[in-house]
Order: C-alpha cells, then structure tokens, then sequence
C-alpha cells in the first residue's frame, strides 16, 4: 500500500459533519469538518463548503443541482498491510439537498443560505421561516410540530419497500422536517413535518447508489434485528438513507413480513 502522506494521515483523525458532491465521488472526505448537521447544510447552501475527494478540491458553490450532507464515521476495524494501518470511514445519516437556484443574490453575498420564505400551519396559523432552496411543503401532506404529531402512517425501524428505479427494501428511520431559520440565524430541522420520511436502503457496494442484488438484500434484511429499535439502529450504520414520499413506500404484506423477519 505504501507510505501514507502525514497530511493524510492527519486528516483521517477528523470525524464530524461533511459535503459531498454524490456517494459516487466519495472516498476518503479531506475537505472541511463541520461539528454539526445544521453548520455543513449552512455552509453548503451558501456555497463555502470545500469539497475535496480523490485528488480534486472545489467549493459547493461549483456544484450544479443536488449534494449530501453526512456523518463521517471510522470503522471499527482499519485496513492493515504490513506495518501500515489506514482507518476506513463510512458517510452515514446522509441527507440530499438540492443547491439554490442562481438568480437573486449570488453565493458571495453571504446570504443565499438564509433566503426564506414564510410556510402557515393552517390548523393554528403559526408561521414557520423555512429555507427557500428546500422546495415546497405540500400542504396536503404538511404537518405542524406544535399542533400535530408527526406522521404515522410508517414506524420507526418498520421494514418496507421503497420504490427506486426498482422497489427495494428499506428501514424507516424517521418523518422528514422542514429546515428553518431560526432567529439566532442557525439553520436547524425545527420546521413542520414535509409528509416525507427517510428510509435506509442498501447500495451495491460502499460508494455506489446501484441497487443491491435481490437475493442479497433479501438476505441481509432476512438477518436484521426483530425489534425495530435494534434494526434501526443497526440499518444507520451499514446502509445509505434518502428520503423518500409516501406515495413511494409500500408497507409488506403480513405472510412477508414474517416470513423476512422471522416474526
């Protein structure tokens, strides 16, 4: 494997919140570190966030369309060859985004991240500052956190299918939140329930949005926790989550189910 750059090897020792251009160009993050969820999408929407995999450095602001946000995880078990050890990370918690559009105020501006507009829960009228470049909340499917639960129509931790390119099984994590602004200028997932959820799915392999092989998902699902908490918790750690509509989830029928999980 060769000698490991000392710059490299320092910037393995950094764990933290990152931006990333797609799972695809992912390997290993040297770009910024950022302590929390909400400091990475912030400096992701404003365009300073630095991207730096393979070899190639570049700002968010030079990215067109879509980007992840994620936790930066060591694996338990380094790679060792010899006497050299290189510690393998994992992007988990992952999130899409889509970047703001480029017209009104430009990324140098320091703004573009802060750009809002006012959603209404219309069953108590409380007014929510959520992030312009997020996209719309359906009214139909929105939900207000100070006057209504959460959506629970699927579970935490409740095997589904998922339909993608093909239908593929996923875990549900949690309902999506609306990023808002909040009054100390923080960008924070406070907002109203968007009636989306996010779902942990497998991929083919560790960097590569291709589905896995049928018979292999349904292995590895086959062999996850019963308890929901457990599998949830279990999915967070060796797949990759998107979120995902309603009209995109499909609930498995009993004789599945039990069948699958062994209930």
């Amino acid at each position: 494997m060769g000698e490991i750059p000392g710059w490299i090897r320092e910037q393995l020792q950094v764990e933290g919140w990152v931006v990333v251009e797609s799972l695809e160009t992912f390997d290993v993050h040297l770009g910024d570190r950022y302590a929390d969820r909400a400091a990475a999408l912030q400096k992701a929407l404003a365009g300073d966030a630095l991207l730096a995999s393979r070899g190639k450095a570049s700002l968010s602001r030079d990215l067109e369309g879509e980007f992840l946000i994620g936790r930066l995880r060591r694996s338990a078990k380094p790679i060792e060859e010899g006497d050299e050890r290189l510690l393998v990370y994992s992007l988990a918690d992952s999130e899409r985004h889509r970047m703001p559009t480029r017209e009104g105020p430009t990324p140098d501006s320091g703004h573009s991240a802060q750009e809002t507009r006012t959603w209404t829960c219309p069953a108590c009228a409380r007014a929510w500052e959520v992030l312009a470049a997020l996209g719309e909340i359906p009214s139909d499917s929105a939900r207000c956190p100070d006057c209504a639960a959460a959506p629970s129509e699927f579970t935490p931790g409740q095997v589904v299918r998922v339909q993608r390119t093909r239908p593929r099984l996923g875990v549900v994590d949690s309902a999506v939140r609306a990023e808002c602004l909040l009054p100390d200028g923080a960008v924070s997932d406070v907002g109203p329930f968007t009636g989306e959820y996010m779902v942990w799915h497998l991929s083919e392999a560790y960097g590569s949005l291709a589905p896995a092989d049928p018979d292999f998902e349904r292995e590895v699902f086959r062999n996850l926790p019963q308890d929901p908490v457990r599998r949830r918790g279990l999915a967070s750690l060796i797949m990759a989550a998107t979120s995902a509509e309603p009209e995109q989830i499909e609930a498995l029928e009993p004789e599945e189910e039990g069948h699958l999980l062994g209930a």
